[in-house]
C-alpha cells in the first residue's frame, strides 16, 4: 500500500495555532490536545488515503482541492500524486 507525505502548509499551521488559541481562552488543556488530535487524524488518514476527502465544489483554483473533516473543522487539501 502506498503512503502519501502529508506537508502541512505555514498557513493552515497559522490556522491550527488560531483555533488552539481560541479554545485555549475557554480551556487550554483541551486546546493543545485538539490540535494534535486534529494534526494527527490528518496525517493518519491522509497519508493512507489522500483522496478520501469530497472535492470542493466552491474553489475553483485550477486544480483539484479536495475537503477533509474533523468534527466541525474542514481542511483543504491537495492532491500530488508523483508517479
Amino acid at each position: 500500500m502506498k503512503h502519501y507525505q502529508v506537508i502541512i502548509m505555514p498557513s493552515a499551521r497559522e490556522g491550527l495555532l488560531a483555533m488552539g488559541e481560541y479554545i485555549a481562552l475557554d480551556n487550554p488543556t483541551r486546546a493543545m490536545t485538539f490540535v494534535t488530535e486534529i494534526t494527527n487524524s490528518a496525517n493518519k488518514t491522509l497519508a493512507i488515503f489522500p483522496y478520501s476527502g469530497k472535492v470542493s465544489e466552491e474553489l475553483d483554483l485550477g486544480e483539484e482541492i479536495r475537503v477533509w473533516s474533523y468534527g466541525n473543522y474542514n481542511s483543504y487539501y491537495h492532491v500530488l500524486d508523483k508517479k
